[in-house]
Parts: structure tokens; sequence; C-alpha cells
């Protein structure tokens, strides 16, 4: 309350008494009249001035009038804990000093221990009560509409903001089906509350900075720890945006809410601060003292339009970025990214480092993983961006799900340079997706690189850690090849999809799998069409590496069949090919398109075909140096060349081969057949019988033999001469030569395998 000093009293101007007295019959001077009212007025405007002060229009004392010095220091001292809230007042009850109760809209406290009576009026009367606030419905008390908000009064204010919860965690997005930001979670839910979110403009207004550059506003409301909310369709920025510890950017949904850089921006659209510093660093811990990683923020709802055609800044490996990221325990949910001039996102966390353990949340002393909470990445939208779409370099193990990136390298735009390199990898193509650390992956699709592979992963380099890919279901078509795993990844995959492989000049396969730790993979769907976009003759699978365990399924009866299948050369694999219809002259060489061909690597494992309509079933492509020790089982409908190459097989290589293949016409073929016919025990002469052999692959016969058995009633005569001749792709040719003295007939029996 203002101080103000205390009125003077009222003081007699003139004594009208003493006037008359002396001026018998005369009227009273109307000078001396004024100055006695005009010190009146003076001193009740005064008293009124100050009666305002502590009383309201109602009759009650003003609000704040009272203070801690105009209490009884008895009462003052009792009050000092503060109110205990006991609810409505109620008769007969005890209350303790302090105690705080409501009574028709007035708080009152206690100043004294009693027993209320019957009637509150009369313990107020009686001083056990003292009055401390009239409560004012919300709707009465006005305030002050700021844009976006238009209520008027506090209660307008509290169901605006109750439907703008609603509209954050329950509206339907009529394009999408589902909650704009109903998925999110309780920890993006916390966080928005922790981090007072407000809305942009609210924000403008309080920095006195202008809308179009959103910005200045955001990272002025991120170093004060305030988020912030975008309702409006459209912002533009010129200014990079700064994510730091417990940064807040939300906005509508990612088909609602953008945010465009505008023309002549030269930077990323969204960074980190310090990034530089913390990658240098490579800092590990929330808790450094010089480089703490930023952690726990939430970029969610919102689209990124990089507004390629007017940036002004150099695409390199530190510009030209939609999102940048260095941090932990992040939530990055329901972000479109478009026309990036360079990586449309990056995240990276240090692999290793020193941890400073004051966070309890801080346990592990080795490779870190993402301690810190978070949600990860869920719902990533890139499309259209000038050099790679999504690189990820940690931090580890945190769920990836459902990422959808395309047309990197300006391959939407048709700017096509042929060997266009990396300019954040060194030497290496434009790839769509690069993974370099560990993660759980939901779901990724990713399509349409003209430059380089669909999805490329491996470890980050010399020292760094192995990755781990677990995956539920991948997706990677038209590029120049679909899949790379690098030798330093562990893979596990629960669907894996490829479909054409349309870029560079065809001599990648569509999945390149180099893994030296292994992996499985059960279900490998690989498509090869003609029509839009007919990818080249190139090959399915290509297996080095090593503990493959793969089931993989090859369909190319849409047109496009030309293309050797899987090539194994992986030990200490079990592979399983499903194909249909291959035919043509591969792109990689050779004169057949085989389903699986196999090197004198691949020793100790096991290889299944299941072929129809195929060019070739298998083709052993080499002669082995070493110990095949594999099993093989070839099962062909009508495939023109079932087995090639078996000349390369020995016995002692092989652990087990099986063959079954349907001719176009005729009685099905196998490894191993027993074949019979009859010869005549009478003659004495040399004869010469052709036995249908019914095997695959003949002539090429191993552990051929022969057996006489007498029919009933014959006599078997001395044999001078039993031995196969020639062998031909359908018969083989026996000599036979008796002694005299044989009668009747025997039969002839040819048991032989390929």
């Amino acid at each position: 309350m203002p101080a103000t000093p205390v009125p003077p009293p009222y003081t007699r101007q003139t004594s009208f008494t003493d006037w008359e007295a002396n001026h018998p019959g005369e009227p009273a001077t109307g000078t001396s009249l004024d100055a006695e009212f005009n010190a009146v007025q003076v001193s009740m405007t005064d008293t009124q001035a100050r009666l305002a002060l502590i009383q309201r229009d109602d009759g009650a004392l003003a609000n704040y009038s009272v203070g801690r010095d105009q209490l009884d220091p008895e009462l003052a001292a009792a009050l000092a804990g503060g109110f205990y809230p006991r609810g409505a007042w109620q008769a007969n009850t005890k209350y303790k000093v302090s105690d705080a109760v409501n009574q028709d809209g007035v708080l009152w406290a206690a100043v004294v221990d009693h027993t209320s009576g019957a009637s509150f009026a009369v313990d107020v009367s009686a001083g056990k009560w003292m009055f401390v606030s009239q409560f004012v419905a919300a709707p009465a008390i006005p305030i002050t509409p700021i844009p976006p908000m238009s209520a008027t009064t506090v209660q307008g204010a509290l169901e605006t903001l109750n439907t703008f919860d609603v509209d954050l965690g329950n509206q339907v997005d009529p394009a999408k089906g589902a909650g704009k930001l109903g998925f999110l979670g309780g920890t993006i839910y916390a966080a928005l509350m922790a981090n007072r979110c407000l809305p942009v403009e609210v924000l403008a207004t309080k920095y006195g900075l202008p809308l179009s550059n959103i910005g200045a506003i955001v990272n002025a409301a991120w170093a004060a720890g305030i988020g912030v909310a975008l309702s409006a369709p459209q912002y533009t920025t010129s200014t990079a945006m700064l994510v730091r510890t417990g940064a807040v950017l939300v906005g509508q949904g990612s088909g609602l809410t953008t945010i465009k850089s505008v023309n002549g921006f030269t930077g990323n659209v969204i960074d980190t601060l310090n990034f530089a510093a913390l990658q240098a660093a490579q800092t590990v811990s929330v808790n450094d003292p010089v480089n703490p990683v930023p952690k726990r923020f939430v970029l969610c709802g919102f689209a990124v339009d990089g507004n390629v055609l007017n940036y002004a800044g150099t695409v390199s490996d530190t510009n030209g970025f939609g999102i940048r990221l260095y941090g932990a325990g992040y939530s990055v949910v329901d972000i479109k990214l478009t026309r990036i001039p360079g990586v449309g996102f990056y995240s990276e966390l240090a692999p290793f480092g020193t941890y400073y353990n004051s966070d309890p949340l801080e346990f592990k002393a080795f490779s870190p993983t993402d301690e810190y909470g978070g949600v990860g990445i869920r719902g990533l939208y890139i499309f259209d961006t000038g050099e790679e779409g999504f690189v990820f370099v940690g931090p580890a193990d945190i769920n990836v799900r459902d990422v959808f990136v395309g047309w990197p390298a300006g391959s939407y735009r048709n700017d096509y340079t042929p060997g266009k390199t990396s300019k954040l990898f060194a030497g290496r193509s434009v790839d769509t997706a690069v993974i370099l650390r560990s993660c759980e992956i939901g779901f990724i699709h990713a399509f349409d690189n003209r430059f380089g592979y669909g999805i490329y992963t491996d470890r980050q380099g010399v020292g760094k850690p192995a990755v781990r890919f677990g995956a539920e279901s991948v997706m990677s078509e038209n590029c120049f090849g679909n899949y790379y795993f690098g030798s330093q990844v562990r893979y596990q995959i629960g669907v894996m999809e490829s479909h054409n492989n349309t870029g560079g000049d065809g001599t990648r396969p569509h999945i390149d799998m180099a893994s030296a730790l292994g992996g499985t993979a059960p279900n490998v769907k690989i498509k090869k069409e003609a029509g839009y976009l007919s990818e080249y003759a190139s090959d399915c699978v290509r297996l080095t590496g090593v503990k493959h365990k793969m089931k993989i399924f090859i369909d190319t009866t849409t047109g496009q069949t030309a293309g050797r299948g899987v090539l194994c050369s992986s030990p200490l694999s079990d592979i399983e090919v499903h194909a249909s219809a291959m035919a043509g002259v591969p792109q990689s060489g050779g004169s057949l398109s085989y389903v699986a061909e196999v090197t004198s690597t691949f020793t100790g494992s096991k290889l299944k075909v299941v072929a129809q309509l195929c060019d070739g079933g298998i083709n052993f492509s080499s002669s082995p140096s070493g110990d095949y020790g594999s099993d093989f089982e070839l099962v062909s409908d009508r495939c023109t060349t079932p087995l090639a190459g078996v000349s390369a097989l020995q016995r002692r290589q092989t652990g087990k081969l099986s063959v079954t293949h349907q001719p176009v016409s005729g009685v099905p073929q196998r490894n191993a057949q027993v074949a019979i016919t009859s010869v005549n025990l009478t003659s004495t002469l040399l004869q010469t019988l052709a036995i249908g052999h019914g095997l695959v692959a003949a002539p090429l016969i191993h552990n051929c033999q022969l057996y006489l058995t007498p029919t009933a009633g014959s006599v078997m005569p001395d044999l001078l001469q039993l031995y196969v001749t020639t062998v031909d792709a359908t018969s083989a040719t026996v000599q036979v030569k008796f002694g005299a003295g044989g009668t009747g007939t025997a039969s002839l029996c040819l048991r032989a395998s390929i």
C-alpha cells in the first residue's frame, strides 16, 4: 500500500458568533464563508481518500490493506507457519490457530484455539476468527486479452486453455485419421507442463520480437526455460533455433504447422547450442562441467521447409541441415522436413567418454545408452534433401519408429551428377538413411535415391562400437543399392523388403550383406518390376561376412526377370531362397540368372533353393580349394539348368546334396536314383544295355553300383564283365558278359548319385 501523510485536522477559520456580536444586523462576508467551507472540503477530501485505502465500497476491508505489521504480535507469530485449510466452517468442531475456513465465499483464519459454537457470526463477534480474503468468481475478474487468446475474464482464459489442452491431446486430424498429438505419451506431456509452454505470439509480445523471425523468439524463450507452442499454419525464421536442455517446441501437427526459412537464410533451421564444441569434445555426459550434453528436449508436431531454392549459404558438413541434434533423452515426434539444402535430420551422441555421476540416472560406466527418458524418434517424414536424408550417430539404443525418408541428394529435382559423393562422409555415396549407432527400429522406409544406398549401416569408424541393428520392419526401394550392412553390424530384422534397384549403374545388388558378426532375417522380400522405374538386371543379395540366417523370397513375375539371386560366399550360414521366373543375362556378369551361386568360401553352411521357371537353380561357380562341409538342397520346377558347376564338388567336401527336378516334360529327376533293366543269362556274347538313370546334372555320376539278381527259376552263370561305359543326360550304357551254362534272365540294377 502506498505511503500517504495523515490528513491535518480541520481548524476553524472564523467565529461567526463573534462576528454577529460585533456586527449586529450585518451578514457574514463571502470571503470568510468561502475560506471556512474550503477548509472543511480539504479535511473531508483527505479523510475520504485515507478511508478508501482501507475500506471497499461494500464496506469490507480493502484488499491488501492488512499486512504483517498490522497484526497483533502474538497473532502474527501464530500465523507465521501459514494457513492450514479446513474447508467449509463446521459447528461444534475443534479449531487451532492458523486453521483456515471458507464461509459464504470469505476466507477466515482462526486466531485462537477453540471449539466452534452453533453460529459462525457469534464466534466472529467473540474474536475467534480473522478475515483474510473474499473470493471473487472467475468470470468477474477481468483480464486484457492477449492474442491468440480472446478471453476477457479469468474464467474465459481457463476455458480457452482447457480447449487448447484438448486440441493437443484429442483432436482428430481428418487427413490422418488419428489424434494430432494425442499419441505423444506422458513424457512429452510432462515436458510441456514442466516448461510452461506458451504461444509464440505471447512470447513475441513479451520479448518485443517480430513474428516474422520466430527463431529469435524461440531462442529467447528456451534461454528462459519456457517452451514454445505454435498454432498458426506457417511461420518464418531467419535465425537458427538452438536446442538446449529442456527445450520444447510443439505445433499442431506436421501437416498443420510449418516453419519456413526466409529467402537468403544461410544456416541450419534447428541446431544444437554449442554443437561444434560438443562434437569436437565427443561429450557423453549431461553433467560434463565444460560441455554438458543437452537432454530431455521435445520437438513435436510441425514441418520444416528449408526453402532450398533460396538458400544463400554454402552446403557443407556443417551447414544446410534441417535439424541437427547432439543430445540424450529427447523426443522427436511427428516432424516433417522438406526442401532441405543439406542433410535433412542428423542426431549424434558420443559412444564413450567420462561420466560425472551427480545425476542418479547416470549410472553406466561403459558405452552409454539413452538413459535419460524420452520417446526417441516417432513419426519423421523427410522428403527432398540436398544431401543425406536421415543420419543417426546416437544416442545409442533409442527407439526409432515410423521414419519415411526419400528423394535425397536432389533426386526429387533431377539434380543428377554421376558419381556425386557425400559432403558428410568423405569418399562415400550420398545415401538415403545412414545408421552408425545401435538403435531399436520399428519401421523405416527409404526410397528414390539415384546416388546411393537406401539404408546404409556400419559402425562409425575404427575404434567405435559395433552396431546392433534390430528392426521390426524395414523397406527400401528405387535406390542405387537398397541396403548395405557393413562388417561391424549385428542384425535382427523381422521383415526386410527391397523393391527395385534402379539407381546408379546397376552394379550394386539389392542387398549387400557383409556383416562379420552375423544375424537373422527370416522374411526378406525382393521385388523386381518392369514399368515404373524399371530396374537393372542386378543381383538380389550378396552374402559375404559370416553367420547369416536368412529366408529370402524373390518375386520377378512382374516383368523384370534378369539378374542373379543370392551370391553365397559366407561361412557358417543358413540360407533359404524361393524364386520364380528369373531369366536372362544378369547385369554383373555370367550367362544365366541362377537363383543361387556358391563360391568356395561358403563352408560349414546350409543352402536350400526352391526355384520355379528360372534359367538356373544352383551354380557352384568356382572350384573349391578347401572343404565345403555344407549341405545343399534344390527343389526345381521346370528350370532350364537346375544345377551347374557340380564338377567343383567332391563327396568329401559336401555334407549332403539333395535335388528334385521336374523337367518341362517327363518324370522327375533326383540327385540319387535306382534304375533297373532286364539282361539275358543264356547269352555268352558281350551285351550292351542302356539304362535310363533319372539323375540331375548327369553325366557326373558318383558312387555308381551295379547289381544282378536272377529271376525265379533262372540259373546264374559266371560273370565275366560288368561295367558302365558311357553316361549321357538321360541314360547310362552298361556292358555285361557271362560264361556258359546260364538260363533265364536277371534284373540289372544301377544305383548311382551325382
